[in-house]
């Protein structure tokens, strides 16, 4: 029986490979004489699969009392063997399956090639550290752990692919879906915000391809359906702005996109759980599939299937709640902590329309918004360890304004300045445009609509809340409106009339 505040991710105690030469190499754990100890001595085993994956019978190990655990392990056989050794009491069918996505996952991994470093290859990678730098890192803090460790990590982790003339792998966990205010944005698909956001992504691939031949894949890992009963969005509204994503996706690609490789991918939580067959094969045989338990801190119409999915993601990885609770009540300079406040004023903003909360007194709103900020902060931790596992060897990017220290990197998907009041299109005296940064998330497209403003023959595309559209125009010193079926997404557009002093911003 699980016990509700320990994921399997934590009781992992090793991995490890054993090569075709004789060679045993431990990939993570600190028990490295133990674990040889284990993988050495011999034991019958049940076959689980017709992969050549196997499960050896839960022992105790250790020869000295305060060395002693009780562990099972797992082994998949591909062109070497992949093991995983977990601390456990008992067998689970739950944690076979698991066993058997992460083996499948470290058997995909680069890291069993040999590295050939050559001053090629050396350069290259402080070329794309470059490239990213200029086109996408998006830094609040002035650069200072970039500059300190950040940049030289990233170099480094560049490097471990083009070492092996590979194509660079990127994650980015991004495109949930549209918020469910609409103040913020005017469509519940992806318009004319995502456009642009997916071409900026691809040109940052074409311009590294432009220079280093194999080129460079983002992998576009959405979360919608891990926080969407925690949004306010329902299931199916999730899954329909994922396909039109993907339509999307593949117009900016076909339009704009100097080379036919998929540099961009996209995948989701559905596709991270069950990436073969063999996967689903496995979870089957779970005992009490529909009993994972799952908290829905808004009210939303779910899909039985991505309720599972939910299950499993915080039954295989979730921290302790109580941990998460501790930590941020006592450490209150806790990147996790900061995560949380930041969370708690977002969605007593993203929700205030939300029948939940719309009505309700300041401090019930505030209550509910933080209710919903604590079970996003534990499906947050779960999701970034199930990528970690899944994606192990791509460069972690985010939406959220990191440090840039690493191991994650903040990348600004949309190249404009954002507006948050309609005063703020005024034209200055030095003819200037008031900037007004958001620290928790960089701008977002999904939380965001576009606004393109023609004045005094200029061009300017900025991003902004629907409602700060809409009072431009209702102000009447511009005409414009919502085009919907614009060819490259649907965008406010407005033009500023040449006589009188009007709205407007100064160009880039």
């Amino acid at each position: 029986m699980h016990h509700p505040q320990i994921a399997l991710f934590s009781q992992i105690l090793s991995s490890y490979e054993c090569r075709q030469d004789g060679t045993i190499q431990v990939n993570s754990g600190l028990l490295d004489d133990l674990v040889e100890l284990i993988i050495k001595m011999p034991l019958e085993h049940e076959n689980l699969g017709s992969r050549g994956f196997r499960r050896y019978p839960v022992r105790k190990y250790g020869c000295q009392e305060e060395r002693q655990i009780i562990v099972v392990r797992y082994e998949l056989e591909m062109d070497h063997t992949y093991g995983v050794i977990f601390h456990a009491e008992s067998e689970s069918t739950f944690r076979d399956y698991f066993a058997y996505l992460l083996l499948h996952t470290t058997s995909c991994s680069m890291m069993t090639l040999g590295t050939f470093s050559t001053p090629a290859s050396e350069e290259a990678a402080a070329a794309v550290t470059n490239t990213f730098e200029c086109m996408l890192l998006y830094d609040v803090y002035e650069k200072k752990e970039w500059n300190r460790s950040g940049r030289n990590i990233f170099r480094k982790k560049v490097q471990c692919y083009t070492d092996r003339r590979m194509t660079i792998e990127m994650a980015l966990p991004a495109f949930p879906c549209k918020s469910t205010n609409p103040e913020k944005v005017a469509s519940q698909v992806p318009d004319g915000a995502e456009y642009e956001a997916l071409l900026t992504l691809v040109k940052f691939c074409d311009e590294v391809t432009d220079f280093y031949a194999p080129g460079c894949r983002i992998v576009i890992v959405s979360d919608g359906h891990v926080f969407s009963d925690c949004i306010g969005a329902d299931d199916n509204v999730v899954t329909h702005y994922s396909r039109n994503l993907k339509s999307m996706l593949d117009n900016v690609r076909f339009h704009h996109s100097r080379h036919a490789s998929q540099q961009i991918q996209l995948c989701n939580l559905a596709d991270l759980l069950f990436p073969d067959r063999e996967a689903e094969r496995l979870y089957k045989r779970v005992e009490a599939v529909q009993n994972l338990p799952i908290k829905h801190p808004v009210s939303t119409q779910t899909d039985e299937f991505y309720n599972t999915c939910r299950g499993i993601l915080m039954h295989g990885f979730a921290p302790p709640e109580p941990f998460v609770k501790d930590l941020i009540s006592k450490v209150p300079d806790h990147s996790i902590t900061t995560l949380y406040r930041g969370f708690s004023r977002f969605m007593l903003d993203d929700l205030a329309l939300h029948s939940d909360i719309e009505g309700r007194s300041r401090p019930q709103r505030k209550k509910a918004a933080e209710t919903v900020a604590l079970e996003m902060i534990l499906r947050n931790q779960a999701y970034s360890r199930l990528v970690e596992m899944v994606l192990p060897n791509h460069i972690r990017l985010s939406i959220h304004a990191h440090n840039n220290a690493g191991p994650k990197f903040a990348v600004k998907l949309l190249p404009f300045k954002p507006i948050t009041n309609a005063s703020e299109l005024a034209i200055s005296k030095e003819d200037a445009l008031l900037e007004a940064l958001e620290h928790l998330h960089i701008p977002t497209p999904w939380h965001t609509a576009l606004m393109v403003i023609h004045h005094d023959g200029r061009q300017e595309t900025i991003a902004c809340k629907t409602s700060v559209a809409e009072a431009a125009i209702r102000s009447k010193k511009v005409f414009g409106m919502y085009q919907k079926n614009h060819v490259c997404g649907g965008r406010f557009v407005v033009v500023v009339p040449k006589t009188g002093r009007g709205w407007g911003t100064k160009c880039s």
